[in-house]
């Protein structure tokens, strides 16, 4: 999965990348993911 998202570029990658993140913030419930998120945002 992480692969595919070098394959996107500029806005779509962001969105990929955002989209992503929240899907793994929802399975870990995890602070620390929210925080590196953000910081990538």
């Amino acid at each position: 999965m992480a692969g595919k998202l070098f394959m996107y570029s500029g806005e779509q990658q962001q969105f990929v990348e955002r989209g992503y993140g929240i899907l793994k913030i929802n399975e870990s419930h995890d602070p620390s993911d929210w925080d590196r998120l953000q910081a990538r945002l």
